[in-house]
C-alpha cells in the first residue's frame, strides 16, 4: 500500500517542477572577438649561409615564400 501511495504522488511531486522551473543566473552578454594579426609586423626574410645544407635551404625558401603569400603589403617594403 504504501509502494502504491508513493507511486500515486510521484507525479503529483515532479509536475510541480514543470509549473515551477528552476530558476537560472541570465547568460553573460556576448563579446565579440577581435583578432589583430600582427605576424606581419615583425616577420622578414630569412637569408641562407653558406654553411647551410641543402635541406635548410630548402626551409628557407618556404619561409621566404610563406611570407609572401601571407604578407604581400610586407614584401613590397623588404626584398630578400
Amino acid at each position: 500500500m504504501r509502494i502504491l501511495t508513493l507511486l500515486a504522488l510521484a507525479p503529483i511531486a515532479l509536475g510541480a517542477c514543470a509549473l515551477h522551473p528552476v530558476a537560472q543566473a541570465p547568460c553573460p552578454p556576448v563579446v565579440p572577438t577581435l583578432i589583430v594579426d600582427k605576424g606581419c609586423q615583425w616577420a622578414k626574410f630569412i637569408t641562407a649561409s653558406t654553411n647551410d645544407t641543402s635541406e635548410t635551404r630548402r626551409q628557407i625558401i618556404a619561409n621566404n615564400q610563406a611570407l609572401i603569400a601571407n604578407c604581400p603589403d610586407r614584401v613590397q617594403d623588404v626584398q630578400p
